[in-house]
């Protein structure tokens, strides 16, 4: 295959600036321990009789017959400042993020009146029995499974028997941090995360080589990457890499996808097994990068970005900066409700979220 050196230089400011964007985000989220309490921002009561909709729940002080001590740093909590009055279940929901993959241990204390059933994300992990669980010796949850990175969702229904109704708790959770998750991808070829899945000669997927730039390719190199190849002398088999970089979309919504790539000689970007992208010629490797913009809307989920990268003889690279819109590098963690006392460590099945496009980048 015939070469044409080409060089192309980068203004020093411009790559400066964009250096400084280039890292994985997931090493940017620092989380240790979560503290939260009933009484404190970021519980919800997202269901109950008389309730319509996700509501604050209204901080209210001991009906006669509870705990007239809450528990250190909580406040009762009720439907209404009267403490509810109907019969029936109320939900309260408190989320939090787990910033990484691993084994994290819960703690919850709480008084409820009469009596209540304690879920993470659609896994009970704890109910009470009778119906005095409102005074004396608080309950007691301790609860250890393995998860992450991604949001997961403490939910206790209260059940009521009848007149007013409460909820008092503390919560302590390893590993996490309160809210939302993860917020952006922010890597590059070179940096941990991608995979080379399949290409002529390969027979397993592999992690791809760090190479230098082949006389003809972009130098320098985009901010903060490196080229990647099947090996150190760059392959020499004409066909199809596909190279792969999972992440995870942590929450529902609108998520953006931005990446930047030079490739030899061409390639199609695929996210999801949806063709999103296509270069044209074969003299993909230098002069301006090729640009993809990609908005969708989906659900919290795995999700693989496929770059394939078409070879027509001799050497074969790959150059590219990537940003993703809430999410984190790697793969979904496992179900939140998943023990490991027993030291096992069971697989999850996820399917991947759906993706439906917003709008198409511009070829």
């Amino acid at each position: 295959m015939s070469r044409k050196l080409k060089t192309v230089s980068l203004s020093f400011a411009f790559a400066i600036c964009l250096v400084s964007v280039v890292s994985v985000s997931a090493q940017n989220q620092q989380c240790s321990d979560l503290s939260a309490a009933t009484g404190q921002p970021g519980w919800s009561l997202v269901s109950g009789p008389g309730v319509n909709g996700p509501i604050t729940p209204v901080n209210v002080g001991p009906y006669p017959g509870w705990q007239n001590t809450p528990l250190p740093g909580s406040s009762w909590v009720s439907t209404d400042a009267n403490r509810g009055g109907l019969p029936g279940d109320y939900t309260y929901e408190f989320s939090f993020c787990l910033c990484k993959d691993g084994k994290h241990a819960l703690n919850l204390s709480f008084y409820a009146d009469n009596g209540a059933t304690v879920f993470l994300d659609n896994n009970q992990i704890f109910t009470t029995t009778g119906s005095y669980n409102f005074n004396s010796a608080a309950k007691v949850v301790n609860h250890t499974w393995v998860g992450g990175p991604g949001i997961v969702k403490l939910r206790i229904v209260v059940h009521n028997d009848s007149g007013p109704t409460g909820l008092n708790a503390v919560l302590r959770i390893n590993g996490a941090s309160t809210g939302g998750c993860c917020s952006n991808v922010n890597t590059a070829t070179g940096q941990p995360g991608w995979t080379l899945t399949s290409g002529p000669g390969l027979n397993t997927s592999i992690a791809p080589v760090n190479v230098a730039p082949y006389p003809g390719w972009q130098n320098p190199t985009l901010p903060g990457s490196s080229w990647i190849s099947v090996d150190a002398n760059r392959g020499n088999l004409p066909g199809d890499y596909a190279y792969d970089f999972p992440f995870c979309v942590c929450g529902e919504g609108k998520h953006q996808l931005d990446l930047s790539f030079y490739a030899d000689n061409g390639a199609k970007v695929f996210l999801n097994n949806t063709q999103i992208f296509a270069t044209s010629g074969i003299n993909n490797f230098n002069g301006a990068p090729k640009m993809v913009s990609y908005s969708w809307a989906s659900g919290p989920g795995p999700n693989v970005l496929r770059i394939v990268v078409s070879n027509q003889g001799s050497v074969t690279g790959l150059d590219a900066t990537l940003q993703i819109t809430g999410a984190t590098a790697g793969r979904c963690g496992r179900a939140a409700g998943m023990e490991v006392e027993s030291g096992s460590r069971p697989a999850l099945t996820v399917a991947p979220g759906r993706a439906d496009p917003i709008k198409r980048p511009n070829n």
